[in-house]
């Protein structure tokens, strides 16, 4: 089964959601705000690489 790119951009809103709910609720922005940034920083680049992918 193939999903639509809609679906794909939707899906990924979603996790970039719970990832940020997650790190809120572990208080990681407060106690280990090296981490917390690589971890932005890695989904973002993750993110540009999907879409740059997607979008080619």
């Amino acid at each position: 089964m193939r999903l639509s790119k809609s679906l794909k951009e939707w899906a990924l809103l979603a996790m970039t959601a719970l990832l940020v709910v997650i790190l809120k609720e572990l208080h990681f922005a407060v106690t280990h705000y090296n981490v917390f940034l690589s971890i932005l920083l890695g989904w973002g680049a993750l993110l540009v690489g999907f879409f740059g992918f997607v979008f080619r």
